[in-house]
């Protein structure tokens, strides 16, 4: 049994939680605490962080980090959120923080915040078909996209309740023609983060001090609060009916606003403009409140990476991750395997890397889990379900490769301004185009997934690649699916591809 605190320093406040970690076993809360640093306010005009809000926050982790070795912690943990990662002089003020307090802070990527949000929603609700995960923070927001537990898309959009606040602010009541361009600001922000597209989401899940205010404020007006707005629902028709009071009120009437933190009076309305616009954004009508956020992510992160063994084989990983998908097992192992052949037999004499063949055979297992999403553009969402997991015995850039891959094993060939592409580095691109070309052709070779291909035989010679197919029964059908699908291979080898039942058949 150890004690383990977590620390979340944020654009607006930092929150540390202390629990109590037992194997087998749910950890248990120990002690919370939180504290409005403003760590965000009063940046220069290079966006460097104030003197003064440094100093502010310096004292806090002070204070909490005192707060959970006292409570018997034996790690803490902690993170840095946008105004640190934003700022000019975030990293120097970090360096500090470990000189004077003895804390490592990590400064987390846009995108590494919203998987730390989405684990902690994950844990707390049935993430069931299509869902979305959205934390709004003082100094951005960040949106996760899934089916299931499987991340589609991750974008972090570089604004907040604070940000705005004080880019909106300084009006008391906020006119109408302010209120205008501050909605329209956030809703032009959230268009891009939000994806077009397939089914609609099911389930929003929202966390952070704005989202636990809302909630608590309706709560207080309805009588339905308890000690916590963990799992509160929050109906649009009820942000909408606060927003219509926080934009017509001053600050000094909204300290009276029965469930509103003091701490919070100044941000608010604009907070409330963010959860309006992502509710819309989402056509949702409700949303539930996570109200342990990025502090319950980075304890359960930590929990399992030093309790829980994690498959090492990338390729095994693959397949567990396939198979979270409700992959067609038959048809991906047999393109996987004839992709496999193409590059034993052909990636000498077309001058492919050999040590890119574990690559090819994972991004053909893959290929397909896109359809866990719709039938409609598999392909790219296969690459979006890939490039937002993590697969252990592959390095980010591998993973990148192997989502391009499975991403042109159909449709349109690759064009150097598709996002697939624009993701990697151009030596890349070429491996990527190199490997999906074999990928097309094998999966052309299963045209009818019904695994009637038993071999092919690939030689070059000349500039012309032979396919000798062989097979049980006709296999007209098959041989017209390779050659639609081997325009990639003579494109991207300036080759042509001839294709032929073998001898046998």
């Amino acid at each position: 049994m150890t004690r383990l605190a977590a620390i979340d320093v944020g654009t607006n406040s930092v929150r540390t939680t202390v629990v109590e970690v037992n194997d087998g076993e749910p950890y248990r809360l120990v002690d919370e605490e939180k504290e409005y640093t403003r760590l965000g306010e009063g940046r220069g005009p290079d966006g460097s962080l104030a003197d003064d809000a440094m100093e502010r926050t310096t004292a806090a982790l002070r204070r909490m980090c005192d707060l959970a070795l006292r409570l018997q912690a034996e790690t803490i943990v902690g993170v840095a959120t946008a105004a640190v990662r934003d700022a000019p002089n975030g990293r120097q003020w970090v360096n500090a923080v470990r000189e004077q307090v003895g804390l490592e802070l990590r400064v987390l990527s846009g995108e590494e915040e919203a998987r730390l949000a989405f684990l902690a929603a994950a844990e707390s609700f049935p993430l069931q078909g299509r869902s979305a995960v959205v934390d709004v923070g003082g100094g951005s927001v960040e949106v996760v996209a899934a089916t299931g537990r499987q991340i589609e898309s991750v974008m972090s959009v570089p604004f907040g309740a604070l940000s705005l606040a004080e880019r909106f602010g300084g009006e008391d009541p906020m006119s109408e023609s302010t209120y205008a361009d501050l909605r329209r600001h956030v809703r032009r922000g959230l268009r891009d983060a939000v994806p077009k597209g397939g089914p609609p989401v099911s389930t929003l899940v929202a966390s952070g001090g704005t989202v636990n205010a809302l909630a608590s404020m309706v709560a207080a007006r309805t009588g339905s609060g308890g000690t916590s707005v963990h799992g509160f629902e929050l109906a649009a028709r009820d942000v909408n009916h606060l927003l219509a009071m926080l934009r017509r009120s001053t600050q000094r009437e909204r300290l009276r606003v029965p469930g509103l933190p003091p701490g919070r009076a100044d941000i608010i309305t604009p907070g409330a403009v963010i959860v309006a616009e992502v509710m819309r954004a989402f056509d949702a009508n409700s949303l539930w409140v996570n109200a342990k956020g990025i502090r319950e992510g980075l304890i359960i992160e930590h929990v399992r990476g030093g309790s829980t063994a994690e498959v090492t084989d990338p390729i095994a990983a693959a397949e567990r991750f396939a198979e979270r998908c409700n992959w067609e097992e038959a048809h991906s192992r047999a393109v996987a395997d004839l992709a496999d052949s193409l590059f034993g037999q052909l990636s000498g004499p077309l001058g492919i890397d050999p040590s890119l063949r574990t690559l090819l055979r994972i991004a053909a297992l893959l290929h397909d889990v896109g359809y866990f999403i719709s039938y409609e553009r598999h392909h790219k969402h296969s690459f979006h379900l890939i490039i937002h997991t993590s697969l252990p015995g592959l390095s980010r850039r591998e993973l990148a490769i192997v989502a391009a891959v499975a991403r042109y094993h159909s449709g349109a060939l690759p064009k150097a301004r598709h996002e697939e592409l624009a993701a990697i580095d151009r030596p890349d691109r070429r491996i990527a185009e190199q490997l999906a070309s074999l990928l097309r052709l094998a999966d052309g070779l299963d045209r009818t997934r019904d695994q009637q291909v038993s071999g092919v035989t690939a030689t070059l010679e000349a500039g012309v690649v032979r396919l000798e197919v062989n097979g049980t029964g006709p296999l007209d059908v098959i041989i017209h699916g390779a050659r639609e699908k081997a325009d990639l291979l003579e494109r991207t080898f300036h080759v042509r591809v001839d294709i032929e039942p073998g001898k046998g058949d």
